[in-house]
């Protein structure tokens, strides 16, 4: 995700003010506060929505015209980080969804869940309904 910023009157071209990648290291589902954190970015997924947090240094006067790009992988991983708790262990194992020929663990089951194509996680969000 990259968030960057351009001159409203005055266009010198595009600034980025920050990156912000969206994966394990960056998703946090267990801080209702959304703690902002100075030495990294976090990406919180709550019942609300997506938040994302970062430290930067600006120096800005002026109007700005602020642009957020989210790739498509992005928005699927988001897409899945909000929505995955909507499966239980339990539901995955009623439709016979299993991980090495056991029962998979709740980690593995979150695992599977960030892993797998959109599609495939809209059909199993479907066949529970």
């Amino acid at each position: 995700m990259e968030v960057s910023l351009r001159g409203w009157r005055r266009d010198h071209g595009k600034r980025t003010i920050g990156s912000i990648a969206v994966d394990d290291n960056t998703v946090d589902r267990d801080d209702p506060l959304r703690t902002a954190y100075r030495n990294y970015e976090k990406v919180y997924v709550s019942d609300d929505g997506v938040d994302v947090t970062w430290r930067a240094d600006l120096r800005l006067t002026g109007e700005y015209r602020v642009d957020v790009v989210i790739s498509k992988e992005e928005i699927d991983t988001l897409f899945k980080y909000v929505h995955s708790d909507r499966i239980s262990k339990d539901q995955l194992l009623e439709i016979g969804i299993y991980l090495d020929d056991i029962p998979p663990s709740e980690e593995a089951i979150e695992q599977a869940i960030r892993e797998m194509p959109v599609g495939s996680f809209l059909k199993l969000i479907g066949a529970r309904q």
